[in-house]
């Protein structure tokens, strides 16, 4: 049966100001993995208290107003959850995952070791070939709980829970770069750099540029260069693109491109990002001021420039 996308158990907590205390909730643990948030056979409304976080997990109700559906006309569970936390403004989202018979993913953890209280992460997956998890964190940002977008990255949801991999008292998350996927090459040949991820004052902050994470970066580069230096290979160029990003990020920039202009695939003209004359804002570059690149070297620098690599 259809789902309508209305809540009255969670809205009605929300919107009455009803206390921590009389939301009847089980005591909770933070998992080392993230797990999903309902039984996607039987979903049921379930609530628990994480370290003073108390989390609401409820399945769409079914809309009286739709037919009933036959048995194999299915459709992706939706799943809003509510979470809250003494002397913080409450926050409500809604997620559905697919392909239909799956729910989306949730985890508990402490951004910030600073943080009030900790923040739940919920992952849901788009569903597609090659595509993608859409991840986000309901966290502490002054005195509410706020929903802030981590990013929409390949593949699929779940995995370990993200780590203060530096030490510094925050959580990274530690993800690939997706904006080098089909740009020099098809995905089978694109290579995604990493990319480390704080939360801080409510937004996402590139952090991978840190001390802590540059022999990551470097041993990554080693390994992209010798893809890229594999003339054998067709779509090497994937490699080339991805050992000049990294490099240009521990300011290395013009060393490695000139290590890579003899391995480069000049007959590959078909990945080459597409420039634009102006600044198009979110909308599409007008046609008429599209700059086609012929040569890697011009297609890289506009790419890092354009993404934040190069000043």
């Amino acid at each position: 049966m259809a789902r309508r996308l209305k809540s009255p158990l969670l809205l009605g907590l929300l919107t009455a100001g009803v206390s921590l205390s009389a939301c009847a909730s089980e005591p909770g643990s933070a998992s080392p993995e993230f797990e999903p948030m309902l039984d996607a056979a039987a979903p049921e409304v379930r609530s628990f208290t994480v370290d003073g976080l108390t989390v609401i997990f409820q399945p769409a109700e079914p809309d009286p107003n739709l037919p009933d559906r036959t048995e194999d006309d299915h459709e992706p569970l939706v799943v809003y959850a509510a979470a809250m936390a003494s002397g913080l403004k409450p926050a409500i989202i809604a997620r559905g995952s697919y392909p239909p018979g799956t729910v989306p993913m949730y985890a508990v953890v402490k951004l910030d070791a600073a943080d009030p209280a900790p923040s739940l992460l919920v992952q849901t997956y788009s569903g597609g070939a090659h595509c993608c998890n859409d991840y986000v964190a309901v966290t502490p940002v002054g005195d509410a709980l706020k929903i802030v977008p981590i990013g929409f990255f390949n593949g699929g949801p779940g995995g370990a829970v993200p780590q203060d991999l530096d030490g510094d008292g925050r959580v990274e998350f530690a993800v690939r770069d997706d904006r080098f996927l089909y740009t020099f090459a098809p995905y089978a040949g694109s290579w995604a750099p990493p990319m480390f991820l704080n939360v801080i004052d409510g937004k996402t902050v590139d952090v991978t540029t840190r001390p802590a994470f540059r022999k990551q970066l470097e041993d990554y580069a080693a390994d992209a260069l010798a893809s890229c230096a594999d003339t054998s290979e067709d779509m090497r160029n994937g490699a080339c693109a991805a050992y000049v990003g990294v490099k240009a990020r521990l300011g290395e920039y013009e060393q490695a491109l000139k290590q890579v202009v003899d391995f480069v695939n000049r007959k590959e003209t078909d990945f080459m990002p597409t420039g634009c004359e102006v600044d198009p804002g979110t909308a599409m570059c007008p046609e008429d001021r599209q700059i086609h690149f012929a040569r890697f070297e011009d297609a890289i620098a506009y790419h890092l420039k354009d993404i934040g690599y190069l000043d």
